[in-house]
């Protein structure tokens, strides 16, 4: 194991050593984290850096190195329990300080919301929603059962996420504990994968009837899926929150109202989401320039600034998008955001996303990338996706290309869309033969 400021070690220059708290690479494993979280939470123990085989390295080197990021060198708070790198899809990974206090309030009051029962792991645990299945085991005094899937030992996949797996575990679950409620969290992904499945097989939807809570989150939901899953009696509570929040943080129950986890707090503010509460991270490890611009000071309150747009009304949240997905192509402004959500009201785009890439002439231009599996809907025509975006949303605002992928978007472990490889992808578009596809941008956009 790597170990940071462990032992006869020094602290980093500007951390005083009483300040410092050793932290370990871990693998990602269920079993080995629920032995080293109990210390880790009491701040008995040294600081957890969960990490997948395909990370470990990178982690370790960061964590031996003195340099860490751009230079930076890299301490751990005393308070610092757990360091969760998020999945970095879009840029350089960022490594989420969390306090046990903050992962207990959020584990204790989702206890609370949903009621403690006995869990389903189904997400990987170097994931902050895979970790907090295990916090709220702990506190809850009970042992998860592990998807087959995640149980390969040293944070290694057995094998893909599958609904006859799901079902086989449920049916364990149910027969170690027959008088607990069940509860497990999932990635729309996966929730589609059990809903397609229980179309043809009545013990797939039998065994997402047994659980109480079925918590999805990670990425947003479509409103089709929730639909279908509620029509079938699927108890879904969706979750809003992130690994800077240690989780879900708004859960929005079957009722249409929401709750928040403990002392949660929510603003919005030109339209971008603030929130504070003790949930909160202590904030990103080596990075004090991210950290700072992250989380602000507002009134004596901290607040998380999280990226996302949305409103607030009577206290009920909606989130509308990023507030990094306005660019400028042909010289006029475009929100990625409102494309996104003319893609997911057509035919057989419901998961699509649209990725900016630069463009020489224009400036900024986009790609739309679609799940691709499904070949009973007909696919659209570049030509017609952008008749109706321009019809929605203006002459300028025309895809470069539409792909769809016959194999599923790319994902990362966690269940979402690994932008990175897209964004690799749209980039090469330009330069390349399909240059010769682009539209013209109309006059008035240049």
């Amino acid at each position: 194991m790597a170990v940071l400021n462990g032992p006869g070690t020094a602290a980093a220059p500007g951390a005083p050593a009483a300040d410092a708290r050793p932290l370990v690479v871990v693998p990602a494993d269920a079993e080995t984290l629920l032995a080293a979280l109990p210390d880790a939470l009491a701040g008995q123990g040294p600081a957890l850096l969960p990490v997948s085989p395909e990370t470990e390295a990178e982690e370790t080197a960061f964590v031996e190195q003195a340099g860490g990021l751009a230079g930076a060198r890299a301490a751990v708070a005393a308070s610092t329990a757990v360091v969760v790198r998020t999945s970095g899809s879009t840029g350089h990974p960022k490594r989420v300080e969390l306090s046990g206090r903050a992962l207990l309030a959020s584990a204790r009051s989702t206890n609370a919301i949903l009621g403690a029962g006995r869990w389903l792991l189904a997400l990987p645990v170097h994931y902050i929603a895979g970790l907090q299945v295990l916090v709220r085991s702990l506190v809850a005094g009970t042992v998860p059962v592990v998807l087959p899937s995640l149980a390969g030992g040293a944070g290694r996949a057995t094998g893909h996420f599958t609904a006859e797996a799901f079902t086989r575990a449920t049916a364990r679950l149910r027969a170690e504990s027959p008088d607990a409620p069940l509860l497990t969290a999932l990635v729309p992904a996966q929730l589609h994968t059990l809903l397609a499945d229980a179309r043809e097989h009545a013990e797939t939807l039998a065994a997402l009837r047994a659980y109480r809570t079925v918590l999805v989150g990670g990425q947003r939901t479509d409103p089709g899926l929730l639909d279908l899953a509620r029509a079938r009696r699927v108890a879904v509570v969706t979750t809003y929150g992130g690994s800077e929040t240690s989780g879900g943080v708004v859960y929005g129950l079957p009722d249409g109202t929401q709750r928040l986890v403990a002392d949660t707090r929510l603003a919005v503010i030109d339209r971008s989401i603030l929130i504070a509460g003790s949930t909160l991270a202590t904030g990103y490890l080596g990075d004090p320039a991210r950290t700072a611009q992250a989380f602000v000071e507002r009134a004596g309150t901290r607040w998380l600034v999280t990226g996302d747009l949305g409103d607030l009304n009577e206290g009920v949240l909606t989130v509308t998008g990023r507030d990094d997905q306005i660019i400028i192509t042909g010289g006029l402004k475009l929100d990625l955001n409102e494309v996104t959500r003319v893609l997911h009201e057509l035919p057989g785009l419901a998961d699509a996303v649209a990725v900016p890439f630069d463009d020489e002439k224009w400036g900024t231009r986009f790609a739309v990338y679609a799940d691709g599996r499904d070949r009973t809907i007909p696919r659209l025509t570049r030509d017609e996706l952008n008749a109706v975006l321009r019809a929605r949303l203006g002459r300028h605002a025309g895809a470069a290309a539409i792909t769809y992928f016959s194999f599923g978007l790319p994902r990362l472990p966690s269940g979402k869309v690994d932008l990175s490889s897209l964004y690799e992808t749209a980039e090469k578009l330009a330069g390349t033969a399909l240059a010769v596809q682009r539209d013209r941008p109309p006059r008035d956009a240049v």
